[in-house]
């Protein structure tokens, strides 16, 4: 059994008493016999404050079953249970790893960070039907200034999916954080396409039969993700007879598959994208056998997204080519190319394997102005010299 509390209690709240905590006064919740010695967040008035202090109040006078901890210090109903319980979904079990890494960093920090700056409770031990509104956008906010608005919003999209498995566990009846909780990550321009100097210095220090050229003709050729890149396998390579807008036949080589992203969820967007020559030339370089996967490592295994990342990371350092161009960059360069050349939305969605044509906005965006404009004005010009003269009859 605890020791009494020797600190002077609040008027109005009987069993509430301040102490210092790492230079800060915190207030706290603690029976007279000390048996429950727990944080309070806010101020006595604060609306979290208050019902923090009805709900331990009730547990000291008989309901134990609340301060029953599921291990390693988690309370029941806080938001530290609801991540225990959300990694055992099998929604959790659908997305994709890297998704996952991203939730579950942004969870890791949410957990672990204090309701206020100048309190001792962590967000961990908040009983999710206690949450305060107030007390969320205030942590929010000072998230989006010290960090950036686009921190905020991923915390929100994570904390989000906490309050999915409260409702669903009947401790809440709706999430309080939305609408009422919204972050706009600041515009970027995203990845930046490569230019054509870029391209051949590249080129130029990586011969073709190297697995540096080959990431990068799979990359700048098929527009592909660099998990698709990782994964894609010489038997998805294929021949097929292809029916052409004008009804001709096409013999061609392509590539079909399922695009990772998403793969766990919806099965991945199919895919049949043609082999061109540019990598036709790249792949019959290639020495070896054609198995499994088309790149391999040195010991002849397949990369992982992340190792793959990081060798064409050294591999453009060695082409002597800026920070900032990433092989995500190749795709998007792509996407620009085909929008130069006069590619249709759809054709670019497809090429690409976006799932919605606003998707392909940015490349349309990102488009050289001065080639669009100066194609779009001579082909205007070129028509108006092939149109017949009007002949004035009196």
């Amino acid at each position: 059994m605890g020791r009494p509390s020797k600190h002077e209690k609040h008027p109005d709240f009987p069993q509430a008493s301040q102490r210092k905590l790492r230079g800060n006064m915190i207030w706290r919740f603690r029976s007279p016999d000390g048996a429950i010695d727990k944080l309070l967040p806010g101020e006595p008035g604060d609306e979290c404050f208050k019902i923090a202090y009805a709900k331990w109040e009730k547990v000291m006078n008989g309901s134990t079953a609340e301060i029953v901890e599921i291990g390693h210090g988690v309370m029941p109903r806080s938001f530290g249970h609801a991540e225990r319980l959300l990694l055992k979904t099998e929604f959790w079990e659908t997305l994709a790893d890297n998704t996952k890494a991203l939730n579950q960093r942004h969870i890791t920090a949410f957990l672990g960070d204090y309701v206020t700056d100048d309190n001792a409770l962590k967000w961990k031990d908040v009983l999710i039907e206690n949450l305060s509104i107030k007390y969320m956008r205030r942590y929010l906010d000072r998230l989006a200034k010290r960090k950036s608005s686009a921190r905020a919003k991923h915390v929100l999209t994570a904390i989000r999916k906490l309050m999915q498995v409260a409702i669903f566990e009947e401790w809440v009846e709706y999430d309080i954080t939305n609408p009422h909780l919204s972050y706009v990550a600041e515009a970027t321009e995203g990845h930046t396409p490569w230019t054509d100097e870029y391209r051949h210095m590249y080129e130029v220090q990586h011969p073709i039969g190297t697995p540096a050229r080959t990431a990068y003709a799979l990359a700048a050729c098929l527009g592909n993700r660099i998990s698709d890149v990782a994964n894609l396998r010489w038997d998805q390579l294929v021949r097929e007879t292809v029916r052409m807008p004008d009804g001709s036949l096409l013999d061609v080589e392509a590539f079909h598959f399922r695009q990772q992203k998403n793969k766990k969820r919806t099965g991945g967007k199919e895919m049949f994208l043609i082999v061109t020559e540019e990598l036709s030339e790249a792949l019959a370089a290639i020495a070896g056998t054609r198995e499994g996967t088309v790149l391999k490592t040195s010991f002849g295994k397949q990369y992982s997204n992340a190792g793959l990342g990081n060798r064409f990371r050294d591999w453009r350092r060695e082409a002597e080519i800026p920070e900032g161009y990433s092989m995500h960059g190749l795709r998007k360069a792509l996407g620009i190319d085909l929008v130069i050349q006069g590619a249709s939305g759809r054709q670019v969605q497809d090429v690409l394997g976006h799932s919605s044509l606003q998707q392909v906005d940015p490349y349309v965006k990102g488009a050289e102005k001065r080639t669009l404009a100066t194609d779009a004005l001579l082909t205007l010009q070129a028509r108006k010299k092939a149109m017949p003269k009007l002949r004035v009859v009196k």
